[in-house]
């Protein structure tokens, strides 16, 4: 009898661990406020989470507020009104808690497959400590991200363990929580492949269907999709196929990361950042290819990874942005499994670990600076201008910061800048005449004062 309690004791410690470990890295995040960057529109403006009355029910279950089917995240968000009303601190508290839980869950998905115990810890925090993962965990916003994962990972669980039933039902709540994971069928057909168990993958394809089919829908309907017009075939598809390498280099090398990666038009193969991208992703993948038999994980991973990432790759582009940290977090997990397959290859000895402790330890540090971009708009805005100085929708939000202090001089060079890298943004355009008004009536002014 002892011996059995002590194996789930040892069973269940490295998931506990893993757990508590992301819990207090993300921790300091709850002191944080609403940001300025949808949360007032989403929260702050929004009746109708504000407990379960019939009518705040009923649109949560039937809203495509800004294109999206997300009623599980709205429920989310209503409980929390119940328990923290308009306190920022307890929204963020269940957001990392999630977060926690999902790293608690990886560990257990990912454990049929990585044996050695140091590579299970170490493939585990290097997906739910990597500075990627700040954006979805600590904006209030994005709590659909971290919820998507939650029910995603025990989908994964309950597939692993053959209780397809309880599978189907935990991946219809990732789903309603946010609809970007209509590709798993697909993954879990590659990575079952050649010996595809094909009737299993019917009940989720049925699921995932209607719900990517409402999706698209309601973001052509509410106009958030980029038309056709704006953005071609080849512009996608460059998008597309350049964000693959994107999202494997900050993965792998997570310096310049920022709330806001604008997209640089015109959309060019042969244009700096999207030459070096794509050179990178056709690389990749060559690479993986010529892998396939002597490491199958490897290929499959790197195909799993795109097939996840595809929907939000650029293929349906929707806003300015040309990618988010935010949608790496389910592909990351592709990412995070393998480094945890490569390190299960050999025997973990003391210099092998001091190496992913400081790996992890730099990871962690990366991290806590990107958590302190989030702790209010002015730190936000700033870093986007750090790592893109011409950033339209930067430039043009820092001459709004600047402006609203009654600095509207200094705020005009930025609003000139915003026009100049994206004339079609017309936010900037209006905030650049009404500061060149008002500068120039502040010129007669002083001129008339001096005379």
């Amino acid at each position: 009898m002892m011996n059995g309690q002590s194996t789930s004791r040892l069973w269940w410690r490295t998931p506990l661990l893993v757990g508590a470990v992301t819990f207090l890295v993300f921790l300091p995040a709850v002191r944080f406020g609403f940001i300025n960057w949808d949360d007032p529109y989403l929260f702050l403006s929004n009746p109708f989470y504000r407990g379960f009355h019939w009518a705040n029910v009923r649109w949560m279950l039937t809203s495509m507020d800004r294109g999206v089917y997300i009623p599980l995240t709205w429920i989310s968000h209503a409980i929390d009104y119940q328990l923290y009303a308009m306190n920022p601190q307890g929204h963020h508290f269940t957001s990392i808690l999630f977060h926690a839980f999902n790293a608690v869950l990886f560990a257990l998905v990912l454990r049929k497959m990585v044996k050695n115990n140091w590579a299970l810890v170490v493939a585990v925090l290097f997906w739910s400590l990597h500075p990627l993962r700040v954006e979805p965990v600590v904006w209030v916003t994005e709590r659909r991200e971290v919820l998507a994962g939650f029910f995603f990972l025990l989908t994964l669980w309950m597939y692993s363990e053959n209780r397809l039933r309880w599978a189907v039902v935990f991946y219809a709540g990732c789903l309603l929580s946010k609809a970007t994971s209509v590709t798993l069928p697909v993954v879990l057909i590659v990575l079952e492949w050649p010996s595809v168990r094909w009737r299993e993958k019917i009940p989720f394809f049925l699921v995932a269907a209607p719900v990517g089919l409402l999706t698209l829908y309601g973001q052509k309907s509410q106009g958030y999709s980029v038309s056709w017009m704006v953005c071609g075939w080849a512009d996608r598809a460059v998008l597309s196929l350049t964000n693959f390498f994107f999202y494997f280099q900050k993965t792998v090398c997570p310096l310049g990361l920022s709330p806001y990666y604008e997209v640089l038009r015109p959309i060019q193969m042969a244009r700096w950042p999207y030459n070096v991208h794509l050179a990178g992703s056709l690389l990749l993948s060559a690479f993986c290819w010529t892998q396939r038999a002597a490491r199958p994980w490897l290929w499959k991973g790197w195909v799993s990874f795109i097939i996840l990432l595809a929907p939000l790759s650029g293929l349906f582009q929707n806003g300015g942005q040309m990618a988010a940290d935010r949608f790496s977090y389910l592909p990351g997990l592709v990412l995070s499994a393998g480094v945890g397959l490569l390190l299960n290859d050999g025997v973990f000895s003391r210099p092998r670990k001091i190496g992913c402790a400081a790996a992890l330890l730099l990871l962690v540090s990366i991290t806590c600076t990107q958590i302190r971009v989030w702790s209010n708009y002015e730190n936000f805005v700033r870093r986007i201008l750090a790592v893109d100085p011409g950033s339209s929708m930067g430039n043009n939000n820092w001459g709004v910061l600047l402006a609203s202090r009654g600095r509207v001089a200094e705020a005009l060079p930025y609003f000139e800048r915003a026009v100049r890298r994206d004339p079609g943004n017309d936010s900037a355009r209006i905030n650049r005449d009404r500061a060149l008004k008002a500068t120039t009536l502040r010129l007669k002014k002083d001129r008339h004062a001096a005379s």
